[in-house]
């Protein structure tokens, strides 16, 4: 499977290996939300530098769509790693389109900084 996913600190971290598509994505939260029984978390850290989503706007605009119905059990923030260039812009265009959504996306490079992102440090 190219996504898995683990909590830690109140906080769903989603990994990805590879190529991945919306539908693994929908598939690993449902799964994940179905973990946590009543549990509530505060955001997703979604690390995403071994993979290569390349998505296209209706992606974007759907994985929105869905974070937004989930987030009184997910959160409204998602932090996203990524490794290069292309990969940065493609989670600024997500973050554009999670925006009209009430859904805060950052795009980051390092582990440490997106993680202090999500639990509210700077």
């Amino acid at each position: 499977m190219p996504m898995t996913f683990d909590v830690e600190n109140d906080i769903l971290v989603i990994r990805a290996e590879e190529k991945w598509n919306l539908s693994e994505m929908k598939q690993t939260l449902h799964a994940a939300i179905k973990s946590l029984g009543g549990r509530r978390l505060n955001g997703i850290l979604l690390d995403d530098r071994n993979a290569r989503f390349t998505g296209i706007h209706e992606s974007f605009s759907d994985m929105a769509r869905l974070h937004n119905r989930l987030s009184g059990r997910i959160g409204h923030k998602m932090a996203v790693l990524v490794s290069d260039d292309l990969h940065f812009g493609l989670a600024r265009m997500s973050a554009a389109i999670h925006s009209l959504h009430g859904i805060v996306v950052e795009p980051f490079r390092d582990k440490e900084k997106a993680w202090a992102w999500l639990v509210g440090r700077r």
